[in-house]
């Protein structure tokens, strides 16, 4: 890469770092943090027990997390996974699109929405992310390049298996890259020899797939028509192209028009279409075995990060299409501007789901002694340990969080006995405060909420109201005949 290049990336990773100390920590994130506060070979146990992740990012973090404990170093390591992204996703657009502008396309890289967020995450999606480009890469060099570098169908079986160990959904971009041998003529029975390797690698893993999914799919399982899923992935796989979240109304239509305008004048185009077969086969074939899949499972994609294997093939599939590096280097503009525009509006909001920090200081600033801190749903009180440093007891209701298995029934409320017991467990004897979540309904469970919306009309007198981008704290008094009556 250029200097030009340089700059901006030292720019976007002086930017993630700010956003590491500032943001608060989410709810899977405390996971995380949980997980690999561990020694590392544990961390990895539990990683496969209770994450329902392979094991190798988990050992990665613990270790790196022997270093400095905090919230803040624990993403550092994905934002260096990040820089890895913008140096190796350039590199490897540039060797499917070779008249691409390396500078530009790091650039558009650098400040993308999807890099920025997975750069400020303590979970995997910028390791997967970065290893994605890898295995891209080493692809390139092993199957597609007329003369293959040295060693090149080793570093493609390592990087595979580094991605499956990594996660899961790295294994169809392995898939797309067989569809895209059979479709365009090449080195099919290499790659053919080199899966297999991969195959024998990831065995190990295999047994505790069937037992992941199951328990995965025990608590988010869903039945999601197949438009739906169609809908799902094309739109993430459009939001990789042209990210538009937190952008004002009339500038998504136009940044959005301006790029289909650059994808139609390329498509009709027949050298584009030619030199775009591969990585266009690759990335959508990865997609339709990524949703494919999901769909049998009834394993919803749900939120964005899941699709992160298909964030680089999708920006080299689009850079191959425009092909020439007048369009590619508009098209990158155009990707850089919005990115910029789209981090502007978010940075606004600083805070990521949950906004526990905020929560934590408005309950520190009003709070009394003997006030407990009562959270449903219990997974919040991962992230709001982080954040809350007050004088009262935090706890989950109906139950705090256990590790031993990942089991969402455990949280559901059923009547008000229950919650009188959990209360009175925790120590509430008059003044409390409850922070409720969004995600008291996560797909596949329902937590029931309304018995606890119920419980506070009849036993409490709310005394304080607050809102926070995706929680809500209250101070209620219970009433003594609340209190008696449970004990």
């Amino acid at each position: 890469m250029n200097r030009l290049a340089g700059i901006v990336a030292v720019a976007a990773a002086g930017t993630m770092l700010e956003l590491n100390r500032r943001l608060n920590v989410w709810e899977d994130e405390g996971y995380t943090l949980e997980t690999t506060a561990r020694p590392p070979l544990a961390a990895a146990a539990q990683a496969m027990r209770f994450e329902q992740y392979p094991p190798l990012y988990f050992l990665l973090l613990s270790a790196w997390r022997s270093v400095d404990r905090s919230p803040a170093f624990a993403r550092a390591f994905s934002t260096l996974a990040a820089l890895g992204t913008i140096r190796d996703a350039s590199r490897v657009v540039v060797s499917f699109a070779p008249r691409a502008d390396r500078a530009v396309v790091a650039a558009a890289i650098a400040f993308h929405p999807t890099v920025i967020w997975c750069g400020t995450e303590a979970r995997a999606y910028a390791s997967i992310v970065w290893i994605s480009a890898r295995i891209l890469q080493a692809y390139h060099d092993a199957y597609v390049t007329p003369v293959p570098s040295p060693f090149a169908r080793a570093r493609f079986i390592a990087w595979s298996l580094a991605g499956v160990y990594t996660h899961y959904y790295l294994g169809f971009l392995i898939a797309g890259g067989a569809l895209s041998t059979i479709a365009c003529p090449g080195r099919l029975g290499a790659f053919t020899i080199d899966a297999a390797a991969i195959a024998v690698g990831f065995f190990p893993l295999a047994r505790a797939v069937r037992a992941q999914m199951a328990t995965y799919g025990a608590n988010f399982a869903v039945d999601m028509p197949p438009l739906r899923m169609v809908r799902n992935v094309a739109g993430t796989m459009t939001s990789f192209i042209m990210p538009s979240e937190g952008t004002q109304r009339w500038w998504r239509p136009l940044a959005a028009s301006s790029l289909a305008a650059l994808v139609l004048v390329a498509f009709v185009d027949r050298r584009s279409r030619r030199e775009a077969i591969r990585p266009a086969v690759m990335a959508l074939g990865s997609a339709v075995l990524f949703g494919t899949t999901l769909q049998l499972a009834k394993t919803p994609p749900g939120l964005p990060q899941h699709a992160t294997p298909l964030f680089v093939p999708t920006l080299v599939a689009v850079a191959a299409l425009l092909r020439t590096k007048a369009r590619i280097r508009i098209g990158g503009a155009v990707v850089f501007a919005v990115s910029l525009h789209a981090l502007r509006a978010n940075l606004r909001r600083s805070a990521k789901i949950g906004d526990w920090k905020r929560v934590a200081q408005h309950v520190m600033i009003h709070e009394c002694a003997n006030e407990p801190v009562v959270v449903f749903q219990p997974e919040a009180t991962l992230p709001l340990a982080h954040q809350y440093h007050g004088r009262n007891r935090l706890a989950g209701l109906p139950v705090d969080v256990a590790f031993d298995r990942y089991d969402l029934t455990r949280y559901a409320l059923r009547d008000d006995e229950q919650i009188d017991r959990a209360l009175d467990r925790i120590g509430v004897l008059e003044r409390f405060w409850l922070v409720t979540t969004m995600t008291a309904k996560p797909l596949g469970n329902d937590l029931h909420p309304e018995v606890l919306d119920a419980w506070l009309e009849r036993h409490a007198t709310l005394e304080g109201d607050a809102a926070f981008y995706g929680s809500r704290v209250r101070r209620f008094r219970r009433t003594p005949a609340a209190a008696a009556g449970a004990a």
